[in-house]
């Protein structure tokens, strides 16, 4: 994956009186990635989606063990 964006900090105090921090990734523009092997390793091709499926909105190509992304 590859990112865009900023990182922003903010803390708080949680309802045990404990200082928090909390780091948000604050994203503009998110990329997939292809992997590449380096020269000499062995690969097999990734497997690419049939035409049909990959006509399909996101919702309708999801199994239940798919992240919503």
């Amino acid at each position: 994956m590859y990112v865009e964006g900023r990182i922003e900090t903010r803390s708080y105090v949680d309802q045990n009186n404990i200082n928090r921090k909390v780091f948000e990734i604050i994203a503009d523009n998110v990329q997939t990635l292809e992997w590449k092997p380096r020269d000499g390793e062995a690969t097999e091709p990734a497997e690419t989606p049939s035409q049909d499926e990959s006509s399909k909105p996101a919702s309708q190509t999801n199994t239940k063990d798919d992240l919503p992304f």
